[in-house]
């Protein structure tokens, strides 16, 4: 029961540094009998890449301005930056057509267009060295027609640190 409830409370946290699944785990153990003081989970559709250059990043939400869990960072936010981290983690493993990726970011499980925004190699490379990389996060993804299950390595946005990714989640706009 406890590791199905960690398994279901990482999802972004562990993956944006603000939860590992041992802090989970400790604060799950001195807390079983009460709830967790904030839902660290954020749910994702679907993420696809129909061709080399082009990511689909779709979400079941249709609010992506809500506290993403219970603080200043918003889903969007968090979603952005997923989506860094897997630019940075596909650039660094494989050649990427004009080195860059097309995110078709999309809401309400594809009902709301969100923007499509493209993230060089370069760029993500760069916020992976600014933010830096914790551990690595189980994040399913469609390639073509195969889905793969891939381990990819995390932004760690914490602390001081939040103010700035708002700040550059702000001026970061859709094409």
């Amino acid at each position: 029961m406890l590791s199905k409830l960690l398994a279901s409370t990482c999802v972004l946290a562990c993956g944006l540094g603000i939860a590992s699944p041992n802090t989970l785990a400790a604060d799950t153990t001195s807390t079983q009998n009460s709830n967790l003081s904030f839902q660290t989970e954020v749910p994702i559709s679907r993420i696809a890449f129909p061709t080399p250059r082009t990511g689909l990043f779709v979400v079941p939400g249709r609010n992506t301005t809500a506290s993403a869990y219970g603080g200043d960072l918003r889903l969007y936010d968090v979603h952005i930056a997923k989506m860094f981290e897997i630019t940075h983690h596909e650039c660094n493993l494989t050649d990427i057509p004009q080195n860059s990726i097309d995110w078709k970011y999309q809401a309400g499980d594809g009902d709301i267009e969100m923007g499509t925004f493209t993230i060089t190699c370069s760029l993500a490379n760069s916020i992976a060295t600014e933010y830096g990389l914790g551990q690595t996060e189980a994040t399913e993804i469609l390639y073509y027609r195969a889905r793969s299950t891939v381990d990819i390595p995390i932004l760690n946005i914490t602390g001081e640190k939040i103010p700035q990714w708002l700040d550059f989640v702000a001026s970061f706009e859709p094409n």
